[in-house]
């Protein structure tokens, strides 16, 4: 992850953000909380569908490295 995708993530807390993981998956995210510290750099976020909604109420987690970028919706 680059410094602009961390600065992106850090400006859309409680918004929508597109993460592309290091796996090729692609989510629709709101950002809770970012980590940016050792041991395990990591964003706390809830997963949404297309509309933006949640898909649930519970979050989830997923190491910073895990991210290969970040962009805002289409």
């Amino acid at each position: 992850m680059t410094p602009e995708d961390l600065a992106l993530l850090e400006a859309n807390l409680d918004g929508a953000v597109q993460l592309t993981l290091v796996t090729g998956e692609v989510l629709l995210a709101r950002p809770i909380i970012v980590v940016d510290e050792p041991p395990t750099p990591d964003l706390f976020f809830l997963e949404l569908d297309p509309e933006g909604n949640p898909l649930s109420t519970a979050g989830k987690s997923i190491l910073l490295e895990e991210i290969a970028s970040v962009r805002l919706p289409a």
